[in-house]
Parts: C-alpha cells; sequence; structure tokens
C-alpha cells in the first residue's frame, strides 16, 4: 500500500495495519516500483497529482482506475443527482490516460461499495463488472482479478468509454 508519508499515517491506516501487519506501507514510488498491477484508490480530484512524479515508474504498469469525476464543492445537485467535474466529452480516466501515456489504464471497482467488491453473494449470480481501457493485455488482466474476486466482467471499450462508466 503507497502514501505520500509513511512517517505520519492517518488514525484509520494506522488501525488496518494492526490488523493486517502482513501488508507492507511504503511510499507511492517503492509501491508502484514493487507492483506488477497499480491499483488507484483516491478521490477523483486527486487521481492525477496522486500519480505526478511518477511518470516514469508508471511505464508499462497496468493501473486499475476506480475513481469517479464527482464534484463536491456544491454538493448534490437536484436531491441527489451527482455533478462531476470533467465535461460531457470526457472521463477522469481519460484525464489519467493524457497525463500518463506509456500506462496501462484500466477502469473497473468505481460502480460499487467495498461490500460487495470481494465475493459478491447476489441470488441471480455474480454481478458483471464492466471495464473500458486502451490495452487488450491489461484488460484481460484485470478480468482475471475480477474473476477471482467473484465478478463477471464485460468489456466496455477504449478509454473514452469510461465516459458511461464514471
Amino acid at each position: 500500500m503507497g502514501t505520500r508519508n509513511t512517517a505520519d499515517l492517518p488514525p484509520t491506516l494506522l488501525k488496518f495495519h494492526e490488523n493486517h501487519v502482513d501488508v507492507q506501507i511504503k511510499t507511492i514510488k517503492e509501491t508502484i516500483d514493487f507492483a506488477d498491477i497499480v491499483v488507484l484508490c483516491v478521490k477523483g480530484k486527486y487521481a492525477v497529482d496522486a500519480l505526478k512524479g511518477y511518470e516514469e515508474n508508471l511505464n508499462g504498469k497496468i493501473v486499475i482506475d476506480t475513481t469517479n469525476p464527482i464534484d463536491e464543492s456544491n454538493g448534490p445537485s437536484g436531491g441527489s443527482v451527482l455533478n462531476f467535474f470533467t465535461k460531457i466529452n470526457e472521463s477522469n480516466m481519460e484525464l489519467l490516460q493524457k497525463n500518463f501515456p506509456k500506462a496501462k489504464f484500466v477502469k473497473a471497482f468505481n460502480t460499487i461499495g467495498d461490500a460487495v467488491m470481494v465475493n459478491p453473494k447476489f441470488e441471480d449470480g455474480p454481478p458483471t463488472m464492466f471495464i473500458c481501457g486502451n490495452d487488450e493485455s491489461a484488460k484481460t488482466e484485470v478480468s482475471k482479478i475480477l474473476k477471482t474476486f467473484g465478478h463477471d466482467s464485460k468489456d466496455s471499450g477504449p478509454v473514452e468509454a469510461a465516459r458511461a462508466l464514471e
């Protein structure tokens, strides 16, 4: 698990680490360098900034993008409708792919909560996780992870398909 400052961990991460001592907590650079597959789990508005400075480390890496471009500045509009900070013809994943062109981004895990992320149990069988990205081999690897986690997967196409998935 990567963090900017390993010396000053927030209480929730300290508690997590106490209960999962086998999980290593390293710097973001160390984590990216160690990982075969990187999972980006930050608020969407911080996604690009979280990876800035690690362009070379991300070259050729599969990055699972779990983010959504939710604009929290004014709260939901119209009661429960979420606002996005992206334009109608762009997605957060497109912004990521543009900023880190040599990384292999795959959109996944952005449409479900943690309660059904691993081994979901539904009466009608495994749920389908919609994924997208430009690299076919990366999408194949992410589909294998999804299968291990108890999900079917459906390839929605290239990075631009993230507009519908976000």
